[in-house]
């Protein structure tokens, strides 16, 4: 297992070529949680007990101006079944961890990105509410909207010391398709750092 840990949503595993830390993900076609291993050595994936009637999450190339943003996949939430029901996205890291996320469409299309973080089963924080609006904006981990060519510098992550696992949870009942980008866990900096950008903006100036 290694750090940091990058996971780029899209379709097709060729649209663009990723940066060295991160990993495609193309839906559910690389397997579910607990059947994929990503080119750094972690567990990760969706959860295939948590997609709402068995949905496989779907998914979409948008643009190749930035790799890391370059597509989404999207998913309906746990329609109000219960705290931990909501289609999750699952790193199986622990430790000090800051986590970012970009939840937004490089395609320009107003889309829901109601996301919450998770400890295991232990809700952490809210991170996206709402919608992305239609003008190419991503949320980042603290809510704020930033374009594709600026996520990078100016993006905020959310610290957390995880003892479980890294869950990115589609917040439960608000009974919409859930958009995400792209999701990333780092070396976490104690609360009181900046959670700025560390080696997120080096590597997206590279390509």
């Amino acid at each position: 297992m290694s750090l940091p840990q990058g996971c780029a949503f899209r379709d097709n595993l060729g649209y663009v070529t990723d940066a060295a830390n991160d990993y495609r993900i193309l839906g559910a076609s690389d397997g579910y949680y607990g059947s994929n291993t990503s080119t750094q050595g972690n567990a990760v994936g969706w959860e295939s007990a948590t997609m709402p009637g068995g949905a496989a999450p779907t998914r979409a190339d948008r643009s190749t101006s930035v790799p890391k943003l370059a597509g989404i996949n999207y998913v309906w939430d746990g329609l109000g079944v219960t705290t931990t029901d909501g289609a999750a996205f699952k790193i199986g890291l622990t430790g000090d961890i800051l986590v970012r996320i970009a939840a937004g469409d490089a395609g320009g299309f107003d889309n829901p990105c109601v996301w919450d973080l998770y400890d295991g089963a232990v809700f952490v924080a809210h991170l996206t509410t709402g919608s992305t609006g239609t003008s190419s904006l991503f949320k980042d981990a603290v809510d704020a909207s930033h374009t594709a060519a600026n996520w990078a510098a100016n993006n905020t992550g959310k610290f957390h010391t995880f003892s479980t696992s890294v869950r990115i949870v589609a917040a439960p009942g608000s009974s919409v398709r859930n958009i995400i980008s792209y999701v990333s866990v780092e070396t976490g900096v104690a609360p009181g750092g900046s959670g700025k950008p560390s080696y997120l903006y080096n590597q997206m100036r590279r390509h």
